[in-house]
């Protein structure tokens, strides 16, 4: 009878830690994929501040209207937390012209893009996947997009 205890005791710990092991590896690959974003995010702005400067007129520079994907020689920036299966950029339009930030801020479906771009202000933004609760996206968002924001909803002020 001990040893059937003690066995299922050391049976319980060993899946105790193989669960912590797989766990802390999930972390580290979701770490690795916002890092990757995060850099992806990066090299969009990059070149857009690049075409803005190759196209001024002399006196200061604009962010382009349009980002085109041939600028980056068939290897356009992905946001690797999100499927590849859907738009690559939303261009705002209409009222979100004025925004520094997509009203939505996470991938609800497979028809909100990859990244998000304002040409009026030249902010550009990578769309996140749902976490676990509003605050954890929020979280998320920020990590990636390197802001402070304190609402996931609704436009700061």
């Amino acid at each position: 009878m001990r040893l059937l205890i003690d066995s299922l005791v050391a049976l319980m710990l060993a899946g105790v830690l193989a669960g912590v092991i797989v766990a802390s590896r999930d972390d580290e690959r979701m770490e690795q994929r916002v890092q990757a974003a995060s850099s992806e995010l990066w090299r969009l702005k990059e070149e857009v501040m690049l075409q803005a400067a190759l196209q001024r007129d002399g006196l200061a520079s604009v962010p382009p209207k349009e980002i085109d994907p041939r600028w980056f020689h068939q290897d356009p920036p992905r946001n690797p937390l999100l499927e590849d299966d859907r738009p690559w950029i939303d261009i705002a339009r209409g009222v979100e012209r004025t925004l520094e930030h997509p009203v939505d801020k996470a991938a609800l479906d497979r028809n909100a893009a990859l990244f998000w771009y304002n040409p009026s202000t030249g902010a550009l933004r990578a769309r996140v996947p749902l976490q676990v609760s509003d605050a954890d996206t929020l979280e998320l968002y920020n990590r990636v997009n390197g802001t402070a924001l304190t609402r996931l909803y609704g436009e700061e002020r």
